[in-house]
Order: C-alpha cells, then sequence, then structure tokens
C-alpha cells in the first residue's frame, strides 16, 4: 500500500517531483531538479534529493543525484557535516537552512 503525501513544493507535488528526479530517459531534467531542490538550503529539499537516490534504479540517474549532493564541498568538512547530521535528525518538520560554502551558524 503506498503512502500519499501531503507536502508540496509550492505548486508542484511530491510525486511530480519524485518524477522528476527519477526520470529514467532525461538526466538532465533529473540534475536541473535536484539541483534547484538542493538550492533551497533547507532539509526538505535535500530529503528528497536523498530519497529519490535511494530509490533510483538506472546508473546515470544515480549519477547526477550523487553529484548534485556531492557538489556541496561545505558537508565534506567536520563542522558541515555535523550541520548536515544535525539537519537530517530533524523530526518536527521545520524548514531549516542546510549548510552554505563558509556558512558557520548552524
Amino acid at each position: 500500500m503506498a503512502t500519499t503525501m501531503s507536502v508540496s513544493f509550492g505548486l508542484v507535488s511530491v510525486p511530480v517531483l519524485l518524477r522528476l528526479l527519477l526520470d529514467p530517459h532525461d538526466t538532465a531534467v533529473t540534475q536541473e531538479t535536484a539541483e534547484a531542490l538542493l538550492a533551497r538550503g533547507d532539509t526538505l529539499g535535500l530529503r528528497y534529493v536523498l530519497l529519490a537516490m535511494s530509490r533510483a534504479t538506472v546508473d546515470s540517474t544515480l549519477d547526477e543525484l550523487s553529484a548534485a549532493v556531492d557538489c556541496i564541498p561545505d558537508w565534506m568538512t567536520d563542522d558541515g557535516a555535523d550541520r548536515l547530521i544535525e539537519h537530517l535528525g530533524e523530526r518536527d518538520g521545520r524548514r531549516r537552512r542546510c549548510p552554505r560554502r563558509g556558512s558557520r551558524d548552524p
């Protein structure tokens, strides 16, 4: 039984975002969607990209999603990794900012 999510990003629903992120025929769509969600800088956008990574069945799609996540170098520092882990551990649904390059605030 599939669950339905009620969250939406503006005028775009979650199922549409996941279809865009998991498009097996056009990796440009996957790349642009992942980059746009990550550019929002919030936990929710990051979670949907990571969810798509866990569901990707086509290697080229997974490569594009991984590249989008890997292009945020702040996560590779100790402080950035700690902030990322903190954001991913959120359970209350607040919109939080993910680490940005050069940012020092949590």
